[in-house]
């Protein structure tokens, strides 16, 4: 009890206030989504509450299983054969980072909501189209998360045209609304997208936002706020050109264990490090443990509580002006080192954030 009193006046002592909550645009969810899995969930509340977890490729099976109870919406890679008009090399790579076991997709199935990640690049029209299609035919898909993606086009021209991709997610996002509105597509289908908070505050971050809602994006998943200020800045500005009214946002969470996960993150997000976030984590991992296990957990609880905040603020917002589920909604979970599934599984759902 003395030891495990010491390590909670240590964890008090050295968390700070870190409000650097989470995940997905243009280039970093494309490059995070090809690889992994998510699961999402929404209850039909008045709020409409999206929580989301990703499910990297070798997050064990039983795991996805145990979250898929406090999640129920799961959000897939990628994970059809990669098109024919990839190059050799990108087709094989594509194939490597969408494998997962069937384990892990049995798990998923259990999910009663099901979002597919879509990427542009390399992806012609026909290819995006017939993905689409065999998505919510077969596999009873009801929503896209349609994201930029990472594989490189070809060099040559001609290569390139011929190869007529939508190249970028705002290109997928016009042409699902297209099938929607001719009907290929059900008109309950949504469509999701991402953001960058860390990169996207000047007038072009709110323009291609603005592209992107205005092309049918339903709802917006965030990159992680890395920085101490960076979601709320965001935010403001979303707010201050009237797009918080106009989409559900649901904000990324790092589940962040070390300071080398820290810089990874800011590398993928493309942001500067945070110098007083990159020195608490690489405190952290100078302590024992049962300590550094209690930090990450309180780290995560503080994150996951910054953004029920947020929601529950938005929520009261919309039971005042009498309108649907509008600006933040939820949070997205992003577990993509091994050490981050070993917290989440240890962490009580059930518990610090409650509806």
């Amino acid at each position: 009890m003395a030891s495990k009193a010491r390590a909670l006046r240590t964890l008090e002592a050295a968390a700070c206030g870190t409000r650097a909550i989470a995940r997905t645009t243009g280039k970093g969810p494309g490059q995070l989504h090809r690889r992994s899995a998510t699961i999402a969930a929404s209850s039909k509340a008045a709020s409409d509450t999206i929580k989301s977890i990703e499910v990297a490729d070798g997050i064990p099976a039983a795991l996805v299983a145990d979250l898929g109870k406090h999640f129920n919406t799961g959000i897939v890679p990628d994970l059809s054969s990669p098109p024919v008009d990839l190059l050799p090399c990108e087709r094989d790579r594509t194939s490597a980072q969408a494998r997962l076991t069937a384990a892990q997709l049995a798990a998923l199935e259990q999910l009663p909501r099901r979002v597919h990640t879509i990427p542009a690049n390399c992806r012609s029209s026909p290819v995006v189209r017939k993905s689409m299609l065999d998505e919510t035919r077969h596999n009873q898909a009801n929503a896209f998360l349609l994201v930029s993606g990472n594989s490189a086009l070809p060099k040559d021209g001609m290569a390139r045209a011929s190869i007529d991709t939508v190249k970028t997610a705002l290109g997928l996002l016009r042409q699902a609304l297209d099938m929607r509105d001719r009907g290929d597509l059900a008109s309950h289908v949504q469509f999701w997208a991402v953001a960058n908070p860390n990169t996207e505050l000047d007038d072009s971050g709110m323009a291609r936002l603005a592209e992107k809602i205005g092309a049918g994006a339903q709802v917006i998943v965030t990159q992680p706020p890395l920085g101490q200020d960076s979601l709320p800045r965001w935010l403001e500005q979303v707010d201050r050109r009237g797009l918080l009214g106009e989409a559900q946002f649901v904000i990324g969470v790092p589940v962040l264990t070390s300071q080398q996960g820290y810089m990874r993150w800011c590398q993928l997000c493309q942001c500067s490090a945070d110098p007083v976030t990159s020195r608490k984590w690489a405190q952290l991992e100078q302590h024992e443990e049962q300590t550094r296990q209690l930090m990450e957990e309180e780290e995560l609880r503080l994150a996951l509580q910054s953004v029920e905040s947020l929601r529950l603020e938005a929520d009261a917002q919309r039971r005042r002006d009498e309108t649907t589920a509008r600006g933040v909604v939820g949070y997205h979970i992003m577990p993509i080192f091994r050490r981050s599934w070993r917290v989440l599984a240890r962490y009580p759902w059930s518990g610090p954030v409650r509806e």
